[in-house]
């Protein structure tokens, strides 16, 4: 939207790694348009935060662009970053939850959430006719998502499955 009404748009790759590497290019209106058809993080993402430790070198990069606003997408270390960015400049700072994680503080859900969910359902469906016909076998079905337990369970719940297990230290210590 932002590229169709004249802006500049600076798309940084590999998420926090590339803002601090100044690894950015700019996209056009055309680009922009193909990006939001693909599903998954076509610039790339990184789990590394802004902090008070980098936090200068973000900023100074972002004023080699002229940037008037910056829009991150993704989960818990977006939140992290854009937290560090606030406290350093008047420049906006937009969140979008976009993490399959679900993690996001202070929103109820992510993109990417729902569709990997329903992609994990779907498949477990095609495991489930495969093991249905099988007997003494344990089908296990390792989901993404971090430590955050939320796909695990719910697509458990979904599938039916007899059991999910999360990254809960308890649950892991007893697991050991």
């Amino acid at each position: 939207i932002a590229a169709y009404h004249g802006n500049i748009v600076t798309v940084y790759h590999e998420g926090t790694d590339g803002i601090l590497a100044d690894n950015s290019e700019v996209i056009s209106p055309a680009q922009c348009e193909l990006w939001s058809m693909r599903g998954g993080c076509i610039a790339g993402s990184s789990r590394s935060t802004i902090n008070s430790s980098n936090v200068e070198v973000a900023l100074s990069n972002f004023a080699k662009r002229n940037l008037d606003c910056l829009v991150l997408f993704g989960g818990f270390e977006a939140v992290t970053s854009s937290l560090a960015l606030t406290k350093h400049t008047t420049m906006p700072v937009y969140l979008v939850p976009a993490t399959i994680s679900n993690n996001v503080p202070g929103s109820d859900f992510s993109i990417g959430c729902d569709t990997s969910l329903n992609t994990i359902v779907r498949s477990v469906d095609c495991i489930k006719q495969s093991a249905a016909s099988t007997r003494k076998r344990v089908f296990i079905i390792e989901v993404m998502g971090g430590n955050c337990g939320y796909l695990a369970v719910l697509s458990g719940l979904a599938s039916g499955a007899d059991a999910a297990y999360i990254p809960d230290p308890a649950v892991m210590a007893t697991l050991r």
